[in-house]
């Protein structure tokens, strides 16, 4: 919760507030990697610019819908944890996060990149 509150106040596009540290993915091989973005997305979703949030990453839906299941296991025991669910479901998240990061570097998908 307060991670989320320090991202809505300070824009990752903006002033700078937040550390600077690039993405070692994009500063080794210069690829956009599945994440970069995604703290740009994070503020949109959190500050109501959810649409906007689709322009920074557009798997931020499926990311925030596993950070709400890991919080929502360590809150309850009755919700089944992220890591007991079936190999097939990491298996399938792997194949989609690769999937796009291939595609937001392809020259005729470069509207994917953040």
């Amino acid at each position: 919760m307060v991670a989320a509150g320090y991202v809505a106040l300070a824009d990752p596009g903006g002033a700078h507030r937040l550390p600077t540290i690039p993405c070692p993915v994009h500063a080794l091989t210069g690829w956009w990697c599945p994440g970069c973005g995604m703290t740009r997305a994070a503020h949109d979703v959190v500050t109501g610019h959810v649409g906007s949030a689709f322009g920074s990453n557009l798997l931020w839906p499926l990311v925030g819908g596993l950070l709400v299941w890991a919080w929502a296991a360590w809150m309850w025991r009755g919700v089944p944890a992220p890591a007991r669910a079936p190999a097939r479901v990491w298996v399938t998240l792997i194949a989609v996060a690769v999937a796009f990061a291939v595609a937001r570097n392809a020259p005729t998908l470069s509207a994917l990149a953040p």
